[in-house]
């Protein structure tokens, strides 16, 4: 069960990036900022109710926007 969510996020996460990717303007400087920040967020929510869910998951979209536009940017130096 833990194995389809995760997958269906990491789905979802491509997709609504994938469609909304003109509207994210942020430089990778100031997303892999925002990733810090959302990990280190996701790690007192987990600290809280004793899982590690939301770390994985927040891990899982994070990882996923860091190499979208990681590839996105070098698509464009190119």
């Amino acid at each position: 069960m833990n194995y389809l969510l995760y997958a269906s996020v990491i789905f979802l996460a491509h997709f609504l990036f994938n469609r909304y990717q003109k509207r994210i303007t942020l430089s990778f400087g100031k997303i892999l900022g925002l990733t810090i920040l959302l990990l280190l967020f996701s790690a007192v929510i987990s600290t809280i109710i004793g899982t590690l869910v939301p770390i994985i998951l927040s891990t899982l979209v994070t990882a996923v926007l860091l190499q979208n536009t990681y590839l996105r940017n070098l698509k464009i130096s190119k």
